[in-house]
């Protein structure tokens, strides 16, 4: 005799097993996802911060070259006086 759906006798439990560890299988492997997916947005942020503070330390570079520039021009246009 055959088991009626949705009960919950030996040949339920035998669909039951498989789809449990399918299940579990999938529940881990949305676990490692989602903490995948957070590591590379920390690593795109961290990326954008480096990205960020080099550009800064490049526009400082280029002032502080104008400055220095600038500050050599003096005594020359003196001495050329």
């Amino acid at each position: 005799m055959t088991e009626p759906v949705g009960s919950s006798g030996p040949a339920a439990s035998k669909v039951a097993d498989p789809l449990d560890a399918a299940l579990a299988r999938l529940l881990t492997a949305l676990a490692t996802l989602e903490a995948a997916v957070g590591r590379k947005r920390e690593a795109d942020l961290a990326q954008s911060d480096l990205s960020e503070a080099f550009a800064a330390m490049q526009d400082d570079r280029a002032r502080l070259a104008l400055e220095l520039d600038t500050a050599r021009a003096k005594p020359e246009a003196r001495r050329g006086q």
